[in-house]
Protein backbone atom coordinates (compact mmCIF):
# COMPACT_ATOMS: atom_id res chain seq x y z
CA UNK A 1 0.00 0.00 0.00
CA UNK A 2 2.90 2.37 0.68
CA UNK A 3 3.92 2.09 -2.98
CA UNK A 4 0.44 3.22 -4.03
CA UNK A 5 0.54 6.21 -1.71
CA UNK A 6 4.03 7.16 -2.89
CA UNK A 7 2.79 7.19 -6.50
CA UNK A 8 -0.01 9.66 -5.73
CA UNK A 9 0.51 13.42 -6.03
CA UNK A 10 0.29 15.50 -2.85
CA UNK A 11 -3.22 16.58 -1.78
CA UNK A 12 -4.45 20.03 -2.79
CA UNK A 13 -3.60 22.81 -0.34
CA UNK A 14 -7.26 23.49 0.40
CA UNK A 15 -9.03 20.14 0.48
CA UNK A 16 -12.31 21.68 1.66
CA UNK A 17 -12.71 23.49 -1.67
CA UNK A 18 -12.29 20.26 -3.61
CA UNK A 19 -15.78 19.12 -4.65
CA UNK A 20 -15.03 16.74 -7.53
CA UNK A 21 -13.11 13.50 -7.10
CA UNK A 22 -9.46 13.96 -8.00
CA UNK A 23 -9.22 12.17 -11.33
CA UNK A 24 -5.43 12.38 -11.28
CA UNK A 25 -5.35 10.41 -8.01
CA UNK A 26 -7.90 7.93 -9.37
CA UNK A 27 -5.80 7.34 -12.45
CA UNK A 28 -2.61 6.78 -10.43
CA UNK A 29 -4.44 4.26 -8.25
CA UNK A 30 -6.00 2.50 -11.25
CA UNK A 31 -2.69 2.32 -13.11
CA UNK A 32 -0.95 0.86 -10.06
CA UNK A 33 -3.65 -1.75 -9.38
CA UNK A 34 -3.86 -2.77 -13.05
CA UNK A 35 -0.06 -3.11 -13.19
CA UNK A 36 0.55 -4.90 -9.90
CA UNK A 37 -2.53 -6.93 -9.05
CA UNK A 38 -4.15 -9.78 -10.97
CA UNK A 39 -7.27 -7.92 -12.17
CA UNK A 40 -9.43 -10.18 -14.33
CA UNK A 41 -12.75 -8.31 -14.43
CA UNK A 42 -13.73 -4.64 -14.33
CA UNK A 43 -16.16 -5.19 -11.45
CA UNK A 44 -13.28 -6.60 -9.38
CA UNK A 45 -11.26 -3.45 -10.09
CA UNK A 46 -14.02 -0.92 -9.43
CA UNK A 47 -16.02 -2.57 -6.65
CA UNK A 48 -13.43 -4.43 -4.60
CA UNK A 49 -9.81 -3.53 -5.29
CA UNK A 50 -10.28 0.26 -5.53
CA UNK A 51 -13.96 0.72 -4.48
CA UNK A 52 -14.18 3.63 -6.94
CA UNK A 53 -17.45 2.22 -8.27
CA UNK A 54 -18.90 2.64 -4.78
CA UNK A 55 -17.20 5.87 -3.76
CA UNK A 56 -17.80 7.95 -6.88
CA UNK A 57 -21.27 9.40 -7.24
CA UNK A 58 -21.38 8.37 -10.91
CA UNK A 59 -20.30 4.80 -10.12
CA UNK A 60 -17.14 5.29 -12.16
CA UNK A 61 -18.89 6.31 -15.38
CA UNK A 62 -16.77 9.46 -15.51
CA UNK A 63 -13.67 7.26 -15.64
CA UNK A 64 -14.98 4.98 -18.39
CA UNK A 65 -12.96 6.37 -21.30
CA UNK A 66 -9.77 6.52 -19.27
CA UNK A 67 -10.44 3.01 -17.94
CA UNK A 68 -10.95 1.76 -21.50
CA UNK A 69 -7.54 3.13 -22.46
CA UNK A 70 -5.80 1.80 -19.34
CA UNK A 71 -7.26 -1.70 -19.60
CA UNK A 72 -6.32 -1.77 -23.27
CA UNK A 73 -2.77 -0.63 -22.52
CA UNK A 74 -2.11 -2.66 -19.37
CA UNK A 75 -4.36 -5.71 -19.74
CA UNK A 76 -4.54 -5.98 -23.52
CA UNK A 77 -8.34 -5.65 -23.67
CA UNK A 78 -9.78 -4.90 -27.11
CA UNK A 79 -13.05 -3.03 -27.78
CA UNK A 80 -15.16 -6.19 -27.61
CA UNK A 81 -13.66 -7.22 -24.26
CA UNK A 82 -14.16 -3.70 -22.91
CA UNK A 83 -17.85 -3.65 -23.91
CA UNK A 84 -18.38 -7.07 -22.33
CA UNK A 85 -16.64 -6.02 -19.09
CA UNK A 86 -18.48 -2.68 -18.87
CA UNK A 87 -21.86 -4.39 -19.35
CA UNK A 88 -20.94 -6.99 -16.71
CA UNK A 89 -19.81 -4.24 -14.28
CA UNK A 90 -23.00 -2.22 -14.73
CA UNK A 91 -25.19 -5.28 -14.21
CA UNK A 92 -23.32 -6.36 -11.05
CA UNK A 93 -23.25 -2.85 -9.63
CA UNK A 94 -26.96 -2.34 -10.22
CA UNK A 95 -27.99 -5.79 -9.02
CA UNK A 96 -25.86 -6.11 -5.90
CA UNK A 97 -24.87 -2.55 -4.95
CA UNK A 98 -27.74 -0.43 -6.29
CA UNK A 99 -30.97 0.67 -4.69
CA UNK A 100 -33.56 -2.14 -4.87
CA UNK A 101 -36.38 -1.45 -7.40
CA UNK A 102 -39.12 -1.21 -4.74
CA UNK A 103 -37.15 1.43 -2.82
CA UNK A 104 -36.44 3.32 -6.04
CA UNK A 105 -40.15 3.39 -6.91
CA UNK A 106 -41.07 4.71 -3.45
CA UNK A 107 -38.36 7.38 -3.59
CA UNK A 108 -39.58 8.57 -7.01
CA UNK A 109 -43.17 8.96 -5.79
Amino acid sequence: MAKVLDALPPPPEDEEKQTEPNVQDDEALLRWVLSHEAVVHLDDLLLRRTRLGLLRRDGGAGLAERLRALTGELLGWDAARWEQEWARYEEIRERFYGVPPADRDRAAA
